[in-house]
């Protein structure tokens, strides 16, 4: 499992590369620089990289409700129908099928 602990007090507005590979925040703060040819091509992992702060808040996201979850079926099993649906729910939501 990952540690996301670590990660806290990072840069997380905005992440995006400038014209000349290198990765600035919100606030154009530079954050690092792409160097060596193979980088000037790669939009997916410089899609990747600027995409980190948003993938982490996901990953935190994710790992509240599964433990929200587990929390309820381990204290509270007769909530499994509402658990069940509420899931359900926000899987469609995620697929795009509920507004």
């Amino acid at each position: 499992m990952i540690d996301t602990d670590k990660y806290e007090g990072h840069a997380k507005e905005g992440w995006h590369f400038d014209s000349a590979h290198v990765l600035r925040d919100g606030y154009d703060k530079e954050i690092t620089e792409l160097v060596g040819e193979d980088w000037l091509d790669d939009k997916a992992t410089q899609a990747l990289i600027a995409d980190a702060p948003l993938l982490l808040e996901e990953v935190k996201r994710l790992r509240s409700i599964i433990e929200m979850v587990s929390y309820d079926l381990e204290w509270y099993p007769e909530r499994l129908d509402q658990n069940k649906r509420q899931l359900e729910y926000n899987i469609r939501k995620w697929k795009g099928e509920e507004e």
